[in-house]
């Protein structure tokens, strides 16, 4: 429900504040399970992305974003699912990517699992690979420019 009240505000913001060329959008399934694979440059990607779909997406988010209550409520009610990004263990947010895509919805996630700014290379983590083979899901890949 908090999506739906936000996505049209977040729309308007997105589309106010950034010059955007969507290309290929038509290849989105409408109701098929899906991964959503892009660069990360801005914390503003993860609410693009949202509004440039028509689906809701899931998002991996770090852990340090659900600290307390009222974020933890917020992120979660917006399909954020938490990682521990310095714990190394992973098993319950890859078995929640795997839930959201047996369900048929979409996943999205940022293969270098951090921001990365001008340039920056930073070697992909392993995780969209081993998702999509264990879901036998195509993957999206978008590439953001800052």
């Amino acid at each position: 429900m908090l999506h739906s009240l936000l996505k049209p505000i977040a729309k308007l913001f997105i589309f106010l504040k950034f010059n955007i060329e969507i290309i290929g959008l038509e290849h989105v399934p409408p109701h098929k399970a899906l991964i959503v694979a892009a660069n990360h440059v801005s914390n503003y990607d993860p609410i693009l992305l949202s509004c440039v779909l028509k689906r809701k997406i899931h998002f991996m988010a770090k852990a340090e974003l659900f600290r307390n209550r009222f974020l933890k409520w917020f992120f979660t009610a917006l399909y954020a699912i938490p990682v521990n990004r310095q714990s190394g263990i992973v098993i319950r947010p890859v078995r929640q990517s795997l839930q959201v895509l047996n369900n048929g919805e979409v996943f999205g996630i940022f293969p270098e699992g951090k921001r990365c700014k001008n340039g920056e290379v930073v070697q992909p983590k392993q995780g969209v690979a081993f998702i999509a083979c264990k879901t036998n899901v195509p993957i999206l890949q978008l590439r953001l420019l800052e």
